[in-house]
């Protein structure tokens, strides 16, 4: 028997909680009453899986609206939304005939809420379809006592899966307080002592607290160098944890592409000029695209550093940029970045943008890095709308191409629609 789409009706004063919720229950349809006088003429009307109702309404309470419901013989069932103060009043509307309660601190958060409505919609699936078998009862006993059994199964299945959803969601909440509290720990008793260590090497090699003699200069250029590079590996670690949280902000705006590759070719020059390369930069005629500059700086300068670092000496690293059309229409402005090394090996291919993954050691050259460089590239470029792929070999055996693509702006440089 197929399922109708999910539907919910909110019936909440508080234009805040509401909203709040709505984006809780995402991707399901919510429609929100903020009268009871509209909710009750909605529940009415019908086509809805589920009702949430606070047990609160002005002159219309929860309880009023369940007994009103039942007494009219309103089928949707009803989750009373209660504050933890007025539990009392929504265990009445338990009694009254409200199929679940939740407290208003439980509903915004999307695992407990989430179970609730599945479980709710679950058990309204289940009396609608034994409504159904009850009414071919008269015809056929036997075969309503056969679709019984199915549905007990069917019931046994939802109740494990429910289960196992709510197993899930602690496991996740757990790895969520455990990743937080190794955030904080690497943003606080890491990276504030660090950077206390480090001003302090700062002021003895500027020899302000005194001279120092050469050979401590040298040992604490050393320290001051490698303080710097855990500096780098703390806030890209950070960086990651935020992008992953969707917590890090995007401030996407129309920009010219040609100006920012300069910019990263004037970046790059000195690394180029220590291995001996070139840059061959290939730019087509493109239109501004939208983006976030000093995180797509932070993409280019990651994929251009990482061609140089494989790419033999006197070789070359060639950027071309170029505007395609998308597989679903869209105009994007495709980025690539090739070198001219030995190559990403077949088996890297398929893992290379995950989180701390690098290339095997197989590979002929060292390897450095913290493994997060191209994740963090992945996950900026896909909050752009657009993505990141790697081709190798590219030419000859050899070589690797890293492309990803931008969404085009709709606005020229006079705001005028494109």
């Amino acid at each position: 028997m197929g399922s109708a789409p999910v539907r919910v009706l909110l019936i909440e004063q508080n234009a805040s909680l509401a909203e709040t919720i709505r984006r809780v229950l995402a991707p399901h349809p919510v429609d929100i009453s903020y009268t009871p006088e509209e909710g009750l003429s909605r529940l009415r009307k019908g086509g809805y899986s589920l009702a949430l109702v606070n047990c609160e309404l002005p002159r219309l309470s929860g309880v009023d609206m369940v007994t009103t419901a039942h007494r009219e013989s309103l089928l949707t069932p009803i989750i009373i939304l209660a504050d933890p103060a007025h539990e009392a009043i929504a265990v009445e509307a338990l009694k009254a005939g409200a199929i679940d309660y939740v407290l208003t601190t439980d509903a915004l958060k999307a695992g407990i809420l989430g179970e609730r409505v599945i479980k709710a919609l679950a058990h309204s699936r289940l009396i609608q379809e034994r409504q159904s078998l009850l009414g071919q009862l008269r015809e056929k006993n036997g075969e309503v006592e056969r679709m019984n059994n199915e549905l007990l199964g069917q019931q046994k299945q939802l109740l494990d899966l429910a289960t196992e959803l709510q197993r899930l969601n602690e496991d996740l909440r757990e790895s969520d307080r455990v990743k937080s509290e190794i955030v904080s720990m690497v943003n606080h008793e890491l990276r504030t002592p660090m950077t206390a260590v480090k001003e302090g090497i700062a002021l003895i090699l500027d020899d302000i607290l005194g001279p120092v003699s050469e050979e401590q200069r040298k040992f604490l250029t050393i320290a001051k160098s490698n303080l710097e590079r855990l500096g780098s590996l703390i806030n890209r670690f950070l960086d990651w944890s935020k992008l992953e949280a969707g917590k890090m902000a995007m401030h996407r705006v129309p920009m010219h592409l040609p100006d920012l590759i300069k910019e990263i070719e004037d970046s790059m020059f000195p690394l180029l000029r220590e291995k001996g390369l070139t840059l061959e930069t290939r730019v087509d005629t493109l239109p501004p695209v939208v983006a976030d500059r000093n995180w797509l700086i932070h993409v280019l300068t990651n994929l251009v550093a990482n061609a140089i670092k494989f790419s033999p000496r006197q070789g070359r690293v060639i950027l071309h940029a170029e505007l395609v059309k998308e597989d679903k229409g869209a105009s994007m402005v495709q980025i690539h970045v090739e070198d001219e090394g030995a190559g990403v090996p077949k088996g890297d291919l398929r893992k290379i943008f995950e989180a701390f993954y690098q290339v095997r050691k197989g590979s002929k050259q060292k390897v450095e890095g913290t493994g997060l460089g191209l994740f963090i590239c992945q996950l900026v470029v896909e909050r752009h709308g657009g993505r990141i792929w790697v081709e190798s070999p590219v030419r000859e055996g050899r070589g690797s191409r890293f492309s990803f693509t931008l969404p085009v702006s709709l606005v020229d440089d006079d705001g005028r629609r494109v």
